[in-house]
């Protein structure tokens, strides 16, 4: 599936699931986004080696306007991924553990709020990436990082829809949901940081 593709079906997944307020509770439904989470984290880890391998093979040979150019645009969507990923453990993680800490149908509305709004961040990016121009489209990090925004949508829509866990085993199920989003925002930080030695390697002649 060629990569402009990917990502206009996931703009059209972050349009369509926005516009559906329909509540999903339940062990069941609460298990699920954890092994999507769990799917994610495994991607994700994928995501790092090709970046890894990006890094060690570099660009290629690309004149001084190029490279300068497309520096600055990989700068500014490096910045966006760090506060992405900031945003998705002060936005998400955070009420979650608040949640869990003090149950509550206003924390929960407040969670659910958030999650949207990182939502609404990540179609953002992916609309960027998607009339992108410049050298990043040539490199291995561009299909990386749109595998990796691409993940973090699937996972988080779920969450949004969340019906807020009450019973003892709906609690204790939200739990490992919550220690597995927590592995998920490790390996997007370890991603992010890859991504910031692939450009000071490649794009600082």
């Amino acid at each position: 599936m060629k990569i402009m593709k990917v990502i206009t079906i996931c703009i059209v997944l972050l349009i369509n699931i926005s516009t559906v307020e329909a509540k999903v509770g339940g062990v069941t439904a609460i298990l699920e986004v954890t092994s999507l989470l769990a799917k994610a984290t495994k991607d994700l880890a994928s995501v790092v080696t090709n970046i890894r391998k990006a890094i060690s093979e570099g660009i290629g040979i690309y004149d001084t306007f190029q490279l300068r150019s497309s520096k600055a645009r990989m700068l500014e969507l490096s910045t966006e991924l760090t506060g992405l990923a900031m945003m998705q453990t002060s936005e998400v993680l955070t009420p979650m553990e608040l949640y869990q800490q003090n149950p509550n149908a206003q924390s929960w509305r407040k969670m659910k709020t958030s999650t949207k709004r990182v939502l609404a961040n990540i179609g953002g990016i992916l609309e960027e990436l998607m009339v992108e121009r410049s050298l990043l489209v040539t490199s291995k990090a561009y299909k990386a990082i749109v595998i990796s925004l691409t993940q973090r949508s699937i996972f988080l829509h779920p969450i949004a829809k969340l019906a807020p866990p009450e019973t003892a085993e709906e609690v204790q199920a939200f739990e490992k949901l919550i220690d597995q989003y927590r592995i998920l925002i490790e390996k997007l930080i370890q991603a992010n940081d890859l991504l910031s030695e692939y450009i000071n390697r490649n794009f600082t002649r």
